[in-house]
């Protein structure tokens, strides 16, 4: 009886170990009756990507290194991809397209980049998946014209709508680039 649960317990280890692709019932900012307000400051008809990060430390602005592109979706969900250079709206949107093609099939790999998100007024919370420790991550922001601004990141908070996690000590600014063709994308999560 021993041997079964020593064996046991190594089959729960190696499969707790393996990647999961995390689906929409993983997330709980996941909503099935979710649809975004028309008259929100979210858009949805292109790409948000990343412009500069500032820092209160240094107060200084930052030209990244990679650049993040967002994507969100009138459903809940968002995508994120990185790329080492700006590019045409249409490798953002060729990119995300394999992204969705080739993960969440049922193999054994890891949710990455896919999450859900919520608003309260100009205020929006990002929920994705640190794969490695399998923890879910919160990103903090506001909406102004055309602009998302990620202001914090924590793994705590549930990602609740809290002043303490809405601060101004960091900013990363995203752009909004227009680009009717991202509606042709259909998240897989």
């Amino acid at each position: 009886m021993k041997y079964f649960f020593s064996y046991l317990f190594f089959v729960l280890v190696l499969i707790s170990c393996g990647p999961k692709f995390y689906d929409k019932n993983d997330f709980t900012f996941y909503d099935k009756n979710f649809t975004l307000n028309q008259n929100s400051l979210l858009r949805t008809d292109g790409f948000y990507v990343l412009g500069n990060s500032w820092s209160r430390r240094n107060n200084d602005s930052i030209k990244p290194e990679k650049y993040e592109i967002y994507k969100f979706y009138k459903t809940g969900q968002s995508n994120l991809i990185l790329v080492d250079s700006l590019k045409a709206s249409q490798e953002y949107l060729d990119l995300m397209k394999e992204q969705i093609k080739k993960y969440g099939k049922g193999k054994n790999e890891y949710t990455l980049s896919q999450g859900y998100y919520k608003l309260q007024g100009n205020k929006i919370v990002i929920q994705s998946v640190t794969t490695v420790i399998r923890q879910f991550n919160y990103l903090y922001g506001y909406l102004e014209n055309d602009k998302l601004i990620i202001v914090s990141g924590t793994i705590n908070g549930r990602g609740k709508f809290k002043d303490k996690y809405f601060n101004d000590y960091n900013k990363r600014t995203y752009n909004f680039v227009p680009y009717k063709k991202a509606d042709e994308l259909e998240p897989n999560w």
